[in-house]
């Protein structure tokens, strides 16, 4: 009788063991709190691929232990996968087209700005107290049809007609109610409060730096090259209209991006 419970008791255990699984068919333990759950996803990932693993961290990154729990009680990794792909590809498509749906405005948006430029860019190096203080000069031009109060500009600086930058900066391009601006383009009126309208014209400057100045705006090679080129590029996501609000408040881009690399990603865990 003896030696029957032992039999029973090992085919007891080898049963225990095969529901269990080992690795990605390892259950979690998700209800008891963070300790448990963390030393029961150790012990499974001691035997999970690098590539499971990969999976896993994926499908549980917006998650918490809680919601885990929730969806997926003591789950292995391997239904927990399969379950969060399964979510995106079903929920994913309609997110998709939602935001393809919005896009038009926001490329007209787009479009618009970009015809904001800067054409007469030049850097100065002026002498004070503290040093070179290099500042840009620059006609700022809003060939768009947007009023804008902010935006902010990405420097470059090009030596003796080279194509890579030897530096770089970001200018906070600042139209308060103290501004005032130099008329319409082609001189057909007058700004007569702060803002920069549609079609209108504004000499800019710009010290880079603040105090003591950007020092990688004045080295030697800076002070000493023939030419040097400011180029000013607008940046989109930074422009802001009379209220003090982003015209690309909303834009659908990062978003659209991200929902087509899950669903792209949950496809190919659909045979997991």
């Amino acid at each position: 009788m003896q030696f029957l419970n032992t039999i029973t008791a090992i085919s007891f255990a080898f049963v225990l063991a095969a529901c269990g699984g080992k690795g990605v068919d390892q259950p979690l333990q998700t209800g008891q709190g963070s300790e448990p759950y963390n030393a029961s996803l150790a012990k499974a990932a001691k035997d999970m691929t690098a590539a499971n693993t990969q999976d896993f961290n994926w499908a549980v990154s917006d998650l918490t232990i809680n919601m885990i729990d929730s969806r997926y009680p003591n789950g292995t990794p391997r239904k927990i996968i399969r379950g969060e792909a399964a979510l995106i590809r079903e929920g994913a498509p309609k997110l998709i087209a939602e935001l393809e749906a919005s896009k038009p405005k926001f490329d007209a948006l787009l479009a618009d700005i970009a015809r904001m430029k800067v054409d007469d860019a030049e850097l100065v190096m002026e002498r004070d107290f503290h040093g070179l203080q290099p500042t840009v000069h620059a006609t700022v031009a809003n060939g768009s049809r947007l009023p804008v109060s902010q935006l902010q500009w990405r420097a470059s600086l090009f030596l003796d007609g080279a194509t890579t930058p030897v530096a770089t900066a970001m200018l906070t391009d600042l139209y308060n109610n103290d501004f005032q601006g130099g008329g319409i383009l082609g001189g057909q009126a007058k700004i007569e409060a702060g803002g920069l309208p549609a079609g209108a014209a504004a000499k800019r400057s710009f010290r880079i730096g603040f105090v003591t100045g950007d020092a990688n705006w004045t080295t030697l090679e800076i002070q000493n090259a023939k030419v040097r080129k400011v180029v000013l590029e607008v940046v989109p996501a930074s422009v802001k209209d009379y209220g003090g609000r982003f015209y690309l408040e909303g834009a659908p881009y990062a978003s659209l991006e991200q929902a087509k690399t899950a669903l792209a990603k949950a496809q190919a865990l659909s045979t997991y």
